[in-house]
C-alpha cells in the first residue's frame, strides 16, 4: 500500500540528505511466496530522485526511445539475492514473466507502458 509523504518540503530534504550520505540504495527483491505464473518482485527503499529516473524510464519504453533495461544494473539498486528485472518493450502486455530462478522481466507494449508510469507522488515507500 502507498504512503504518501507528509512531512513537509524540510523534512523531505533531511530525509533525502540523510538517505544518501548513508549510501541506502533502492532494494529489488524477488518474493519466493509467488508463483511460477505470478511471480512477486518488491521495490523499497527508494528516494525521489530514484523514483523520477524509474518514470524516465517508463517514459522511455512508452515511447520506444529505449527497448530493453536491466533495472538491477540502474540507479544505485542493491539486487537482493541476486534478483535481477529486465524492463521490456513488447507488443502486448505480458506483465511480469520469470524465466529463471531471482530473474524475471516485465513486458508490457508502448500503450501499456505510458498507462503504468510512476507517480512521484507516492514516493518514500518503505
Amino acid at each position: 500500500m502507498a504512503r504518501q509523504f507528509t512531512g513537509g518540503k524540510a523534512a523531505l530534504n533531511d530525509t533525502l540528505c540523510r538517505r544518501h550520505s548513508s549510501n541506502i540504495s533502492m532494494k529489488l527483491e524477488f518474493l519466493p511466496e509467488g508463483c511460477p505464473d505470478c511471480p512477486l518482485l518488491r521495490l523499497y527503499s527508494f528516494t525521489r530522485p530514484e523514483v523520477l529516473r524509474l518514470k524516465e524510464i517508463a517514459d522511455q519504453l512508452s515511447t520506444g526511445k529505449l527497448e530493453a533495461i536491466a533495472l538491477h544494473e540502474e540507479l544505485d539498486v542493491e539486487p537482493v539475492t541476486g534478483c535481477q528485472l529486465y524492463l521490456r518493450l513488447g507488443t502486448r502486455d505480458d506483465g511480469i514473466v520469470q524465466n529463471a530462478p531471482q530473474s524475471c522481466q516485465c513486458i508490457i507494449s508502448e500503450k501499456g507502458w505510458a498507462r503504468r508510469l510512476i507517480s512521484p507522488g507516492t514516493i518514500l515507500r518503505n
